[in-house]
């Protein structure tokens, strides 16, 4: 009795249905929502800055105390959400690249990753203008309102 070999298993690839599937699935909207948290904490903190400079919110009284402590919090927020974001993004992105990361979710993955890095980017340069503001002694960055008349 003859032994027929199929021409499938003669070239070793398995069938469709046997292939190993993608070892982890994509995180392309987690990504994504970790980034526009991160914008959303970064556009709070900006808001809540214009107020108190615009003198429609003041620090003296307990809910502008409560108010510029809840933006600070949101600030380091910020920073954390796009720098876990970030590195979600680089890390899927290599996995995919290597092929064990379903590669389905890589438009949010790589959106997710310039919304993040946008971001950090925009933060870091307003942290050095800001530091070279205060250590200039420039008056025109301080959380109290102008002056009546100036």
């Amino acid at each position: 009795m003859a032994l027929q070999v199929s021409s499938d298993d003669a070239s070793g690839a398995r069938p469709p249905e046997e292939q190993t599937p993608f070892v982890m699935p994509h995180r392309g909207a987690a990504v994504l929502c970790f980034s526009l948290a991160g914008a959303g904490c970064f556009a709070f903190t900006v808001v809540v800055w214009l107020l108190i400079r615009a003198g429609l919110v003041t620090t003296e009284a307990p809910d502008g105390e409560l108010l510029l402590v809840v933006s600070l919090v949101t600030l380091v927020a910020h920073v954390v959400l796009c720098l876990v974001a970030w590195s979600m993004a680089a890390n899927d992105l290599g996995m995919m690249a290597r092929g064990r990361m379903d590669p389905a979710g890589k438009v949010r993955t790589v959106l997710g990753k310039a919304v993040a890095t946008i971001l950090v980017l925009v933060t870091v340069v307003f942290a050095i203008a800001a530091a070279i503001l205060v250590l200039s002694g420039h008056g025109a960055f301080t959380l109290e309102p102008p002056a009546e008349g100036s």
